[in-house]
């Protein structure tokens, strides 16, 4: 039985562990929020220079027929030409500013956008690495023992609310759709922990300061499974919010 759990938890992790290479590879393919926006930006203002060419072309036509009119000493037409050539002046200076304006206001929003984003994956990057802390630790706690109850429900209390942690409002503005998916689907291990390691405390009386006997008949096989299971998809987890770090970089 135990050979089958084994073999089973390799399965899942082999499967984590190609899905993780395919999330790695494809955040490094894929250009960064911030590199499709400049160039999106850099889309623009090809558009307004070409724009500018334009009234340029029309501004330096206006002049070689004022010119033209002054040689001829028509001044009723040159006079009659100043409200088009002041016309495309404002236009010209209009769009050079507009530029300007644009790519700063752009650049200021992106930026800020993406200082929260950053800000809000490291923290729950931050979380994620505290609970890997913890189950690894809650795992070592029930293979070897000797330690005291109390080390075991704190570890569980302590996955629980770092775990509701990752439940942040904020945080769910900037989650694409699997993250967050991918989040609500640890909630049934997180539970299924809890379970588990309250009936090994009610087994031990709940006495906090009682020391935990080594898993030498192997009855604790279920609980460490799923403490191992929880590993791996928080691995999994830890490497999403990667991918959307470095996309955001």
């Amino acid at each position: 039985m135990l050979r089958n759990q084994m073999l089973s938890l390799m399965e899942i992790s082999g499967k984590l562990g190609n899905n993780l290479l395919g999330l790695m590879n494809m955040s490094r393919n894929m250009p960064s929020k911030r590199h499709r926006f400049l160039q999106e930006l850099t889309l623009a203002e090809r558009d307004l220079r070409v724009i500018q060419a334009i009234v340029l072309a029309l501004l330096v036509i206006l002049l070689g027929y004022a010119a033209c009119l002054i040689y001829k000493g028509d001044w009723k037409a040159l006079l009659a030409l100043l409200p088009p050539t002041t016309a495309a002046c404002a236009a010209l200076l209009i769009a050079q500013t507009a530029t300007r304006l644009l790519t700063y206001n752009m650049m200021v929003r992106e930026d800020d956008r993406a200082r929260d984003v950053v800000r809000c994956i490291h923290h729950s990057m931050a979380l994620i690495k505290n609970l890997q802390n913890h189950v690894r630790y809650m795992k070592l706690v029930l293979a070897e023992g000797n330690r005291p109850l109390a080390a075991l429900t704190q570890s569980a209390d302590a996955i629980q609310k770092r775990y509701e942690a990752l439940y942040d409002r904020e945080l769910y503005q900037f989650l694409p759709g699997e993250v967050s998916d991918a989040i609500d689907a640890m909630s049934g291990s997180m539970l299924g922990l809890s379970a588990l390691v309250a009936g090994i405390a009610s087994a031990l009386d709940n006495k906090v300061h009682q020391m935990i006997p080594p898993d030498t008949s192997g009855n604790r096989t279920s609980v460490i499974h799923a403490a191992e299971a929880l590993a791996v998809e928080l691995d999994a987890l830890f490497s999403r919010f990667e991918a959307i770090r470095h996309a955001e970089e």
